[in-house]
């Protein structure tokens, strides 16, 4: 994704100004629309005026807040409000990738509220805990997930390194490493 935001941020700065035309305020919407995701991916969100100054605050506004507080209900909620508009721009599939990101901040406060001190002493959490987190996130009690899925979600987080740590599959726990559990940047 570094290589996509080079070139896109590239096509952003060289685009003429939005204020010469309609023309151009069009194109740097368009790439826009596929930088802002890209950046997100990398972890860096738009800020809300740059949202709003392209009229893009409802198409990526909601996104970034799930992102940020880890809202995987509101995230699921306007993915699914806003699908055809991201398949018609071509960027589903990197909105989609975004649920991994808030997946993995859900997972970083789930650790931190469960924790008896701060900072964290105890790099352990127990994967109900997250399973609970996740249940509550659902829209309904069938698509609660089981410990099993809450297990599979966190090996995807640890695969793709965006948690660093390991699972206990017979004690059911999620052993964080003491040192950048939570990597700031991760593709």
């Amino acid at each position: 994704f570094a290589e996509a935001e080079e070139h896109l941020a590239y096509a952003l700065r060289h685009a003429p100004r939005a204020s010469h035309s309609a023309v151009a305020l069009r194109n740097r919407r368009r790439v826009l629309a596929y930088l802002i995701p890209v950046r997100m991916l990398l972890g860096r969100m738009p800020s809300d005026e740059l949202l709003r100054m392209h009229g893009m605050d409802n198409t990526f506004g909601p996104v970034k807040r799930a992102c940020v507080t880890g809202d995987l209900r509101a995230f699921n909620d306007v993915m699914e409000a806003t699908t055809v508009s991201h398949i018609q721009l071509g960027t589903f599939l990197l909105m989609e990738r975004l649920r991994q990101f808030v997946l993995r901040t859900l997972l970083k406060r789930v650790h931190l509220v469960t924790q008896p001190t701060l900072p964290p002493t105890n790099f352990q959490l127990d994967l109900h805990q997250f399973q609970r987190a996740l249940a509550m996130c659902a829209s309904s009690d069938e698509d609660a997930p089981d410990i099993e899925e809450a297990e599979c979600l966190v090996v995807t987080l640890i695969y793709r390194k965006a948690v660093k740590g390991y699972i206990s599959h017979k004690l059911r726990k999620l052993v964080l490493s003491k040192k950048d559990a939570f990597p700031s940047q991760w593709s």
